[in-house]
């Protein structure tokens, strides 16, 4: 293994390029389970370049570490603060654990629809509230770039003697600017996980975790084993090791000049640019056209520019290397044609649609599958996600009210994307009269 030979088994027109890594399980490749080589060298030096006590490199996606770092967790206890902006993953891994979650709630910018920061003292507040609680989960920096304040919290979680682990999928390249916010690892997290496909030059998949003294490295390499695949991928290691040492030498004038390009992006923009945390985060509202951010997405698409995703009222673009000048200057082309509108502006809701976290005990109940517009009221069967960011609305057990049916409606409508929406419909549990 693998079937492809080092390449010689691919077709040849199809051969080129990545193929001359794609080894496993030889003489000289070292292994993820037990790394002892070339591996445990690379995370050394990963874990050198962001300040972390031990690295581990992950090929099945920060998903693999949210899953492994969570089961870690339920080790210590049962309950869980967590971000209610949390990834799915996140949710699966709590359903997986069994564990009790209590949800954390972040600012809600009406005026774009969209989540800031959690605060410290709601997160005092919660462990406070509940000092059974074994760790607090954050997603930071969240998919629209705001960030948390992570050393205030990591201050917090250390006075209350509880982990702190932050989803920092898209946030690996923090620490090669003092342009960006701190590094959640610099900041004195327990736990990081990272995408470094999301925001550095790496394939889809590979990412990292990083781990402080507070943690045992033993046991969590344990966990991060059970979830990982016992064939990793030599490509996906490889890059993850060019990509960190890469930026590590040529991020900051990287990402200077792209600070650059994106500051005259945005003095010139004649749409609203969403203020952000990250920089590099370019989060265009739409609100004052009329239009939706799926309308814009498509118009993009249109003139050959590929958004991050969109949303009703915005468009995400991830910004980075691979961006040239005239990336920026074709997309603001476009972008102001677009402005151009005599429709109403468009008013996001007042208060943040997504899961309240009020969920029911009881699942052990008949499922029937009914049309959106009927859901209202009724305990979902599925938790229903919007995709991307993979943010869910409604999670299994809880409750439907009329303004979480309402906006999957509006999505779907658009043209956006949920995961267990089938056909319009959704499955709910039947209770009993």
């Amino acid at each position: 293994m693998p079937g492809s030979k080092g390449g010689r088994a691919i077709p040849r027109k199809y051969r080129h390029g990545i193929w001359n890594l794609d080894y496993t399980g030889v003489t000289g490749t070292d292994n993820l389970y037990a790394p002892d080589g070339i591996i445990k060298d690379a995370e050394t030096r990963a874990a050198d370049i962001y300040g972390s006590s031990h690295c581990f490199y992950l090929v099945n996606g920060s998903s693999c570490g949210i899953l492994s770092a969570i089961s870690y967790i339920s080790e210590f206890g049962k309950k869980i603060i967590v971000d209610r902006g949390c990834h799915i993953s996140a949710l699966n891994a709590l359903k997986l654990c069994k564990m009790e979650s209590v949800f954390a709630s972040p600012q809600y910018i009406s005026e774009f629809g969209i989540t800031g920061q959690i605060s410290a003292e709601e997160i005092e507040r919660l462990l406070q509230e509940n000092p059974d609680t074994a760790a607090v989960f954050l997603t930071s920096p969240s998919y629209y770039g705001m960030v948390h304040d992570i050393r205030t919290i990591s201050a917090v979680c250390k006075k209350y003697g509880k982990i702190l682990c932050v989803d920092a999928a898209h946030g690996a390249h923090f620490a090669f600017s003092e342009n960006f916010p701190e590094c959640a690892v610099r900041a004195g997290a327990d736990i990081v996980i990272m995408s470094v496909h999301k925001t550095l030059p790496a394939p889809t998949q590979a990412s990292i975790m990083h781990i402080s003294d507070n943690i045992d490295a033993a046991l969590i390499k344990k966990k991060i084993n059970i979830f990982q695949t016992t064939s990793p991928s030599y490509i996906l290691m490889t890059y993850t090791d060019v990509a960190v040492c890469y930026m590590y030498k040529c991020g900051k004038k990287t990402f200077d000049r792209l600070c650059k390009r994106m500051s005259r992006f945005k003095e010139k923009c004649k749409l609203t640019v969403v203020p952000t945390d990250d920089f590099s985060r370019l989060v265009i509202s739409t609100c004052k056209t009329g239009k939706s951010g799926f309308e814009l997405s498509d118009y993009l698409e249109k003139h050959g520019i590929i958004v991050e995703a969109a949303d009703l009222y915005n468009v995400i673009c991830i910004c980075g290397k691979g961006n040239s000048a005239l990336d920026f200057k074709r997309l603001l082309k476009y972008c102001n044609r677009f402005s151009e509108s005599s429709l109403p502006p468009l008013e996001p809701p007042a208060d943040m649609v997504l899961s309240k976290g009020n969920l029911s005990g009881n699942l052990n109940l008949p499922i029937i599958e009914f049309d959106i517009n009927d859901c209202a009221g009724k305990l979902s069967a599925e938790t229903v996600t919007v995709y991307p960011p993979g943010v869910p609305v409604v999670f299994e057990g809880e409750r439907f009210d009329t303004s979480q049916t309402e906006y999957i409606s509006r999505i779907l409508a658009l043209g956006g994307k949920t995961i267990a929406v089938n056909n319009g419909k959704i499955k709910c549990f039947i209770e009993n009269n």
